[in-house]
């Protein structure tokens, strides 16, 4: 697809910048589903080798938004689990 004519037009093999950040473009992402799932495995060995516990007195606060966000950020407190 990097170089179809069809995609780019007749100047498909000249490299533009804005062909990258135009708005046709803009909700594609190649790596995206690769982004996913290492960020599934970094959060099973977190929680898997760590206790993970919300900090005292931190708000926690949605905001309102698609994206599950959090207001104020998410503050823990991370120790390693003992391995008996």
């Amino acid at each position: 697809m990097g170089r179809m004519e069809e995609i780019w037009g007749d100047d498909c093999l000249e490299f533009r910048l804005e062909r990258w950040i135009s708005e046709k473009l803009r909700g594609n992402c190649l790596g995206k589903d690769k982004a996913l799932i290492q960020m599934k495995m970094v959060a099973r060995t977190v929680i898997g080798n760590y206790h993970v516990k919300l900090a005292k007195g931190h708000p926690v606060s949605p905001c309102n938004s698609i994206i599950l966000n959090m207001k104020y950020g998410l503050k823990v407190q991370i120790s390693k689990r003992s391995l008996l």
